[in-house]
């Protein structure tokens, strides 16, 4: 079995400091983004998947990160990937 390298997982997960910093910027805890993602996506994800994925301990998923871009940080959440290019994460309401 490959060895994991700590720094290649934490290089996959390219919004967990963002979604943290974000989420506490907005006063909401993970319960409540829990909570908010449920009401206006459908998607669940449990505050100990959010509170691991904001430590760089487990990867988005891509329906998760389409919920996310839900939230009420949305406009905000942008993330950048191995290229440089940022790309904005954010929920077109059609």
């Amino acid at each position: 079995m490959p060895h994991r390298n700590n720094c290649a997982h934490e290089r996959r997960n390219v919004i967990g400091k963002k979604l943290r910093s974000l989420r506490a910027a907005k006063g909401l805890s993970t319960q409540k983004l829990s909570e908010v993602l449920m009401e206006l996506t459908g998607v669940y994800i449990d505050t100990s998947s959010l509170s691991r994925l904001e430590k760089g301990k487990r990867v988005v998923s891509d329906y998760e990160l389409v919920a996310l871009a839900h939230a009420p940080y949305a406009p905000s959440l942008k993330v950048t990937i191995d290229n440089n290019q940022p790309i904005t994460v954010a929920y077109s309401g059609t």
